[in-house]
């Protein structure tokens, strides 16, 4: 069954390549990979070369993504900052990197009520991944519009796989969820307050580098780690763009950085800052 999904894979590597050339072309990445995840154990999935579609096929990696049902309707994941409880999921980014030369990427996941999709971009960078991940953060209006774009061009390939769907059964299925996810719900002033519970200067006592974060530059940083651009960070603050950019500059000039995903990684480099937001967003957020 599984020899005979690999196969299935092959033929429609070109096609998910020649979708995927406008989002190549704007990111520094060069591969995708697409999974929708069914209620019953189902699993559909492309991706544009077929030695990595083979490759998570032969080592079992289609069961870390798995349908959920939870309030989020999409979520953005940064490798980097994937938990290390999640252990299966853990294991491809090592071996993506270790056969494949591929040790940045960015997972946007869309629940809905019977099926998750799971839409993997990666990319690699000789020196530091912030590059790379920067890139990502800089460009997730064009991103999840890209996602739009596969789901509408690839929908007669969805079809067509759908009657061969590969089947796991329930015990195989490994829970995706990631409590390092970014994510972005209905729900989002309840869990933006709860966010600022977390990083709040009096409650949590957020220090990086020896500087102490502002409520506003707080504010800032928890909102790059839902993934939100500055214009959308400046129209929820009601406060103008160019305030947001200052803000972020301020941030980057302080901690000697030169990206936004390093910004969070400085942040969430200590250890007792590490502990309150992880143990915060598991009890509210992800439960």
């Amino acid at each position: 069954m599984v020899e005979r999904y690999a196969d299935s894979i092959l033929k429609n590597c070109e096609a998910v390549d020649n979708i995927c050339a406008p989002i190549f072309s704007s990111l520094k990445t060069k591969a995708f990979s697409f999974c929708r995840a069914y209620e019953g154990g189902g699993r559909v999935y492309f991706c544009n070369f077929s030695d990595w579609g083979e490759h998570v096929i032969k080592r079992d990696y289609l069961n870390t993504f798995s349908h959920k049902k939870e309030d989020c309707f999409q979520r953005v994941s940064l490798w980097k900052f994937w938990p290390e409880q999640d252990k299966k999921y853990r294991e491809l980014i090592q071996d993506a990197e270790q056969s494949f030369s591929q040790n940045s990427g960015i997972v946007i996941t869309r629940r809905y009520k019977t099926y998750s999709d799971f839409f993997s971009l990666r990319g690699y960078s000789a020196g530091s991944v912030d590059e790379v991940n920067n890139s990502y953060l800089n460009n997730l209006e064009l991103i999840s519009r890209f996602t739009d774009y596969f789901l509408n061009e690839s929908s007669r390939m969805i079809q067509d796989a759908e009657r061969g769907q590969l089947v796991f059964a329930k015990e195989q299925i490994q829970d995706g969820s990631s409590i390092g996810a970014l994510q972005d719900n209905g729900d989002f002033d309840g869990q933006y307050k709860e966010l600022l519970d977390v990083f709040s200067v009096n409650n949590a006592g957020i220090f990086c580098e020896g500087m102490l974060l502002t409520p506003r530059q707080v504010e800032c940083v928890v909102y790059m780690m839902l993934g939100k651009s500055s214009k959308e960070i400046a129209k929820t603050l009601m406060i103008s763009q160019r305030t947001v950019e200052a803000h972020i500059s301020h941030l980057k000039s302080k901690l000697n950085v030169n990206f936004k995903s390093a910004i969070i990684e400085k942040v969430l480099s200590l250890p007792q800052n590490r502990r309150i937001i992880l143990d915060k967003l598991n009890q509210s957020i992800y439960n």
